[in-house]
């Protein structure tokens, strides 16, 4: 039978927070100009192009913690589940 690998906890977490802020830095700029385009106002009076990723910096404080949160939690319990 084949030795099973153990990752540790700390490790699990470190990797879930870079997962959530990569996750943030990539999908933010683009959720942020598909909102300005369904503005009312229309896209160039939502702001356009300007300062898509303003506002990042708070939703990666969000969701940093909580991929972290999962990542270690899933690695955990892994071995108890299979």
């Amino acid at each position: 039978s084949a030795q099973e690998r153990h990752t540790p906890f700390l490790a699990s977490l470190l990797a879930g927070g870079l997962a959530g802020i990569s996750v943030d830095l990539t999908l933010f700029p683009i959720d942020t100009l598909k909102t300005r385009s369904q503005s009312p106002h229309g896209f160039l009076a939502a702001g356009g192009f300007r300062q898509v990723y303003r506002g990042v910096r708070a939703a990666a404080a969000g969701s940093a913690p909580s991929a972290a949160l999962f990542f270690g939690t899933y690695e955990t319990m892994k071995p108890v589940i299979a």
